[in-house]
């Protein structure tokens, strides 16, 4: 596959949270037909995971497939799991490289989940777990079906907003988004084509 071309001059919005929670979007970062091969690629060649979470006593399957890449000392916990960083692929990381330097930001790896339809799903939750220090910056880059982000406050029931986040769509969240709000990605029943995301991140040893 060829190198990956990012374009800058995409379109970029904003949307404020307020208390310096903001959201940053960037439309078509790469090129049409890149953003396609990558895809393509990270859909066939990736050994995708399904592990179990144990969820108030009870372990379960996760509600879609995942892969954990990054450097070798990027190791990370959530829901009880222990992730092992498998070795980059060669196209993600001229992604990250890319992604780094439109946020400005480094990071050292990634969490890639793959939605196979609109039935998986990710709940509510804050990425801020203590490998990710007190003020991450978290880029969640989107490939393949449209799907629902949701964000809601912290301690509240009730959404907030919603971003339809498209495929080769980059959504950079500050860290004040971790520390007073929680995301997730409702199912979507009506959808039946896959969508990969990947949230790139930055881990402290």
């Amino acid at each position: 596959m060829r190198p990956m071309e990012t374009i800058f001059r995409s379109s970029t919005s904003k949307i404020d949270l307020g208390n310096g929670a903001v959201l940053t979007l960037w439309n078509d970062f790469l090129r049409d037909e890149a953003a396609d091969a990558l895809f393509g690629a990270l859909l066939n060649q990736i050994e995708w995971q399904r592990p179990r979470v144990n969820v108030f006593g009870r372990e379960h399957p996760i509600p879609r497939l995942q892969y954990w890449m990054g450097d070798p000392d990027a190791k990370y916990r959530y829901s009880g799991l222990l992730l092992m960083p498998q070795e980059w692929h060669p196209s993600v990381q001229i992604l990250r490289e890319q992604i780094s330097a439109a946020c400005q930001r480094t990071f050292n790896a990634t969490l890639i989940n793959l939605y196979r339809d609109g039935a998986d799903k990710m709940g509510w939750h804050s990425d801020d777990e203590a490998e990710l220090g007190d003020s991450p910056w978290i880029a969640s880059f989107n490939l393949g079906s449209e799907r629902t982000f949701a964000l809601r406050k912290q301690g509240k029931t009730r959404t907030e907003e919603q971003i339809e986040l498209k495929h080769n769509q980059l959504l950079l969240m500050s860290p004040a988004v971790q520390q007073g709000w929680q995301h997730c990605v409702p199912q979507r029943k009506r959808i039946t084509q896959p969508r990969i995301n990947m949230t790139f991140r930055r881990i402290l040893s």
